[in-house]
């Protein structure tokens, strides 16, 4: 009996432990998306601010001449 108990017991170790290394594969996971989506946000954001002071500076040159 107690060594069907010890065995169900290293069984559940064992199942609990390939759980946490799941979920520590997907948090990486997860992680390196969200840094992707970040940088190419940010990216975004870049063209567009550059595109904006472009534009403001081109209307700045119509403007004075």
């Amino acid at each position: 009996m107690e060594q069907g108990v010890v065995e169900v017991d290293n069984e559940m170790r064992e199942k609990l432990r390939k759980q946490t290394e799941d979920e520590k594969e997907n948090e990486k996971r997860q992680t390196a998306f969200t840094e992707a989506l970040i940088q190419k946000y940010v990216e975004i954001l870049g063209i567009q601010g550059e595109d904006t002071k472009a534009n403001v500076e081109r209307k700045r040159i119509e403007n004075a001449g």
